[in-house]
């Protein structure tokens, strides 16, 4: 597994994706990939083009920021969890 950073971070104004109810931005990421959901996320995992889990965080909080300035250019896939619900995005690391 590689290893990473994810943190929580408050953050206003959010123009980017949504994806019923979570937002995400930006993508295509050079750095640092956030997460913002009106419920807490509960769980954060990211998974190469491959899928191999690289990060996994459980700390439920509704802003998420994922490091990803140690990650090679490419696809990578970020699966959210909040509550019952999952979701998968796609992110692209330039």
């Amino acid at each position: 597994m590689m290893s990473g950073t994810i943190t929580v971070e408050a953050v206003m104004g959010v123009n980017d994706n949504i994806l019923g109810g979570l937002q995400y931005y930006p993508n295509p990421v050079n750095d640092v990939f956030t997460l913002i959901s009106s419920e807490n996320i509960d769980r954060v995992e990211v998974y190469d083009i491959n899928g191999r889990l690289l990060m996994l965080s459980e700390s439920p909080n509704p802003i998420i920021k994922v490091y990803m300035e140690n990650f090679n250019p490419g696809t990578y896939f970020v699966k959210t969890t909040m509550g019952n619900e999952s979701k998968n995005i796609a992110v692209i690391k330039q």
